[in-house]
């Protein structure tokens, strides 16, 4: 038996192997005696150092031969697009998953990449031989998404303010979630549809808005008070303790506040730094009953 033949009979028990289990043989897998899945890998390197035959690439090419290695799993996933298709006789969610992968997303990431120019010609023929629905109008998501969807609507239509982008609320959450998965191309077209027809249109660059940080005001009385409370108790400077004594430790913490924000020397005696506190004291009890 020639080479070319030994290669041949290889290339058909590597075909019998797919046709079998529906896609390509992982690397350590073997049948009908043969290392089928080393050889293919020797096959592949062989093509991408450019040792092999027109005739050979030829023949590879008519059975869609996977030359790369994020061919294969293009085509494994599409064999499984294939086989959920043959059982179900329709085109997966974007939720549903088969023989382990989450085929419905997938999909959508064809669609994605149609969009973004950056499907090849050739995964684009192999879809399109199937039926595959570029469009997802008529494929409905799963009714949780539905579900959530009229309820927003329906909250915002009996109080309008709850679409305000600046807004902190569970409507605005989930509207933002959904202005997410529309950027990174995991919202369907009937998704993108359907929130139309509710009243919240997902492609405005409103949504990408987000309400601005209140900085809460430190409540430097209630520091003073508690620095003071201790000294009078104590008649000692406050250290930190940890979980030893926490009504100390509450008490240094306090005063490293003080006397960061109002530049207090920390380093003077304790009577000093109380003698400044309670003149902050004072000034606080002024303001608050002017």
């Amino acid at each position: 038996m020639t080479l070319e033949e030994k290669w041949n009979e290889k290339l058909d028990i590597l075909l019998d192997f797919k046709k079998i289990n529906g896609r390509w043989p992982k690397t350590t897998e073997n049948h009908n005696g043969v290392k089928i899945g080393l050889w293919m890998g020797n096959v592949r390197t062989q093509y991408i150092h450019e040792k092999m035959s027109k005739e050979r690439i030829k023949k590879l090419k008519k059975i869609n031969f996977p030359f790369h290695k994020r061919e294969e799993l293009w085509s494994t996933k599409f064999e499984i697009l294939k086989s959920f298709l043959k059982e179900y006789k329709r085109f997966p969610k974007a939720d549903e998953s088969h023989m382990g992968e989450r085929i419905g997303k997938w999909c959508i990431t064809q669609r994605g990449n149609l969009k973004n120019g950056i499907l090849s010609k050739e995964h684009k023929k192999r879809l399109s031989s199937i039926g595959f629905p570029w469009s997802m109008i008529g494929i409905a998501p799963n009714e949780m998404w539905l579900d959530s969807c009229r309820e927003v609507s329906l909250k915002i239509k009996v109080r309008p303010e709850l679409a305000d982008p600046l807004s902190r609320n569970e409507c605005i959450t989930w509207i933002r979630l959904q202005r997410r998965r529309f950027l990174n191309n995991d919202l369907t077209e009937y998704q993108i549809h359907f929130l139309k027809e509710q009243g919240i249109n997902i492609t405005l660059k409103k949504w990408d808005k987000k309400p601005s940080k209140i900085k809460k005001k430190t409540n430097y009385q209630m520091h003073i008070n508690r620095v003071l409370d201790f000294y009078n108790k104590s008649k000692k400077f406050p250290k930190r303790q940890r979980y030893a004594n926490l009504e100390e430790d509450s008490a240094a913490m306090s005063l490293k506040k003080l006397c960061l924000e109002f530049s207090i020397n920390k380093e003077q005696d304790i009577r000093f730094i109380i003698r400044d506190l309670k003149k902050l004291k004072k000034e606080y009890t002024a303001k608050k009953a002017a």
